[in-house]
C-alpha cells in the first residue's frame, strides 16, 4: 500500500473544499521508515504523532482497508482530545478479528522468491507473479508497484528489491489479523462515523455491521458499487466531500484479505 493510491482523490479534494489534506504511508508502507513492531495500537500511535506535530484540529479522519482499521484504533484507543477529529471515514472494513487468508500470505512468498532470484526488470517479476496462485492481473500490477528495479532513478541496487520490508511484514500477519477492541471492553465512539462498503466486496458483512454499529452508534452505512480497491478510492471521493471540516487525513492500505470471524 502507499499514500500514492489517495493522490487523485486528495488532490480533487484539497482543489475543491481549499483545505489541507494529508495522505500518510503508515510504517512499513511507502515512503515511511521500516520498523516494528506493526501493531494497530503502535500505528494510532503513528498518526497521532503526526497529527499533534503538525497541529491539526478538526480532522476528517479517513482509512481504507487496513487504514481504516488503524483510523477506528485511533478513535476508539482516545490517543487524542475528543475535538480533534470531527469525522470519521471507514472504507470497505469491520472492526473484527479475521484471519489473513492464504492467498494474502502467499503474496509475501512470492515477493521473497522474486528477490532470491535476483531478476532484473518488472516483466521478468511479472512473469513469476502470473504462475504463482494465477494471481489477478490487478493483483500483479499491484504489487509489483513497490518493486525497484536496477533501471528506475532511485535504485542503488543491481538487482529487483522491494521498497517494503518483507520480513516485518510477514512476521506481523497475525497482528494485522486482529482488531484491538471489543463492544463492550471499550466505550463507543459517538463522533459522526461514515462507514462505506463496496457492494462487490466481502470485507463487510451483516454480522460484521453489527459490530461496528455497536462501537460506533452513530455510524452510516453507504454502499457503492465497487470491490474492495481502485474504483472504491475513486467513488469514496463523493461521499467524503460533504463530511470535511477542517482537514482530511488519509490512511491507505495494505493489500491483504481477511477471513472474518463474524459470520
Amino acid at each position: 500500500g502507499s499514500k500514492r493510491n489517495w493522490h487523485s482523490v486528495a488532490n480533487a479534494l484539497s482543489n475543491e473544499l481549499n483545505r489541507p489534506v494529508y495522505a500518510l504511508d503508515l510504517r512499513n508502507h511507502g515512503e515511511s521508515p521500516h520498523a516494528k513492531p506493526m501493531t494497530y495500537p503502535q500505528m494510532a500511535l503513528d498518526v497521532t504523532h503526526f497529527i499533534q506535530k503538525h497541529n491539526l484540529e478538526r480532522i476528517s479522519l479517513v482509512g481504507h482497508s487496513m487504514g481504516g482499521k488503524v483510523a477506528m484504533t485511533t478513535v476508539l484507543g482516545r490517543y487524542l482530545p475528543p475535538s480533534t477529529i470531527a469525522n470519521l471515514v471507514v472504507a470497505d472494513i469491520a472492526p473484527i478479528k479475521g484471519k489473513v487468508s492464504r492467498a494474502s500470505v502467499s503474496y509475501f512468498e512470492a515477493m521473497k522468491k522474486i528477490e532470491s532470484m535476483k531478476l532484473k526488470t518488472k516483466k521478468e517479476a511479472r512473469n513469476v507473479l502470473a504462475e504463482w496462485e494465477k494471481a489477478s492481473p490487478r493483483t500483479q500490477a499491484f504489487l509489483l508497484t513497490n518493486l525497484i528495479v536496477p533501471s528506475d532513478p532511485s535504485s542503488l541496487q543491481e538487482y529487483a528489491k522491494f521498497g517494503i520490508p518483507l520480513d516485518i511484514l510477514s512476521e506481523a500477519v497475525p497482528d494485522i489479523g486482529i482488531f484491538p477492541y471489543e463492544p463492550g471492553e471499550v466505550e463507543p465512539w459517538t463522533g459522526r462515523t461514515l462507514f462505506v462498503k463496496g457492494g462487490k466486496s466481502k470485507f463487510l458483512n451483516e454480522d460484521a455491521i453489527g459490530v461496528a454499529r455497536k462501537l460506533f452508534p452513530s455510524m452510516e452505512l453507504e454502499v457503492l458499487d465497487a470491490g474492495h480497491y481502485g474504483e472504491l478510492a475513486l467513488q469514496c471521493n463523493r461521499y467524503v466531500r460533504p463530511t470535511s471540516p477542517n482537514t482530511l487525513l488519509f490512511l491507505p492500505l495494505l493489500r491483504l484479505s481477511f477471513h472474518s470471524s463474524a459470520r
